[in-house]
């Protein structure tokens, strides 16, 4: 005689979901909870701890679960989200960059939850192995790190493949006048119009594609400021070696390109006077070889300044006249006298 099995009643599960939720809530092992997509649905009170934050305070734009895993560790997590099963669950370490600051270990199982056959989420349960203030030298490291980046007289910020900024200097944050937490997690698209985000955008994919090293130098507006940037752009690579996003490195050139137009602007004015003048100009180095000569002086040789330049009075005038000029460069250069003669 066969013994006939029935559903539980929802009394029954009534009583399940209480335990559990019971269960969850005294357990000291990270559960999370996600849709399909991947976007935090749920966090146990042992998960709110090892985030740094409840799920309530989560901005919406930052619930995928992958943005909180360690950029050197996302491949590994991706992976593990492409291989998890129903009934087969996918384990791996990974770091979990939490929102108090801190960087937490976490040794995870991942599965994938279906109904009916269609994965409709994901689960993970976790056991906090480590915080990144628990290793001396792993804070030792991260402040040596902060601190150089600090004192360099450039821009240094990091960005993820997705665009979205990981670590940004003190040069960086004081040009643009923001706060650290008010640039990390950001994307150009959240800082800058339209058509130059999209540009910066397709310059770190092709960065991180091809592996290239960019250097540019652009003009671009920093609070309300037209500003000149030499711009030098990276791929940002793990220990593995492995691509996981951009560095860029820019620093301020307004003021020395200003004096670089400065000054051709007055070597032009300068030459413009001096080919207008009704009389030769010329000049010499310190070895009494000729450099420049005006138009006129180049019409008393009968030569082109190609022709004559860097050579001696010896190689152009006799000998008598040159030895003349020679003492008289002599005179000038050693005892600083102008020397006037017909």
């Amino acid at each position: 005689m066969s013994e006939s099995k029935t559903a539980p009643s929802l009394d029954v599960i009534g009583q399940w979901n209480e335990s559990l939720v019971k269960l969850l809530a005294a357990t000291t092992d990270v559960v999370c909870t996600t849709n399909a997509d991947g976007y935090l649905q749920s966090l146990n009170p042992a998960a709110e701890r090892a985030f740094g934050c409840p799920l309530a305070e989560i901005p919406e734009s930052h619930r995928l679960l992958r943005d909180w895993v360690h950029e050197e560790d996302r491949s590994i997590f991706d992976q593990a989200t492409l291989e998890a099963t129903e009934h087969d669950w996918r384990e791996l370490t990974f770091r979990l960059r939490a929102n108090d600051g801190e960087t937490r270990r976490l040794s995870a199982k991942l599965i994938c939850m279906t109904t009916e056959g269609r994965p409709v989420g994901f689960c993970c349960l976790a056991a906090v192995t480590s915080n990144s203030s628990d290793d001396p030298k792993f804070e030792e490291a991260n402040i040596a790190y902060q601190t150089l980046a600090d004192d360099l007289p450039l821009n240094v910020i990091h960005k993820d493949c997705e665009g979205r900024r990981t670590f940004a200097n003190r040069g960086y944050c004081q040009m643009h006048g923001v706060t650290l937490d008010e640039v990390i997690g950001k994307t150009d698209f959240d800082l800058f119009p339209a058509e130059i985000a999209q540009r910066y955008f397709d310059d770190d994919r092709r960065i991180i594609e091809t592996g290239v090293i960019m250097h540019d130098i652009e003009q671009t507006v920093i609070a309300g400021e037209v500003h000149i940037i030499d711009r030098m752009k990276s791929p940002l690579r793990n220990s593995k070696g492995e691509v996981i996003g951009v560095q860029v490195l820019f620093w301020d050139v307004t003021d020395g390109v200003a004096a670089k137009q400065a000054l051709r602007a007055s070597e032009a004015h300068y030459m413009s006077l001096v080919e207008s003048l009704p009389l030769s100009v010329f000049r010499k180095d310190a070895d009494f070889k000729l450099v420049f000569g005006n138009k006129r002086f180049c019409d008393t040789l009968g030569m082109s300044l190609e022709q004559f330049a860097g050579k001696s009075d010896f190689d152009l005038f006799p000998y008598d006249f040159a030895a003349k000029y020679r003492r008289d460069d002599f005179e000038i250069l050693h005892a600083g006298k102008t020397i006037e003669d017909v």
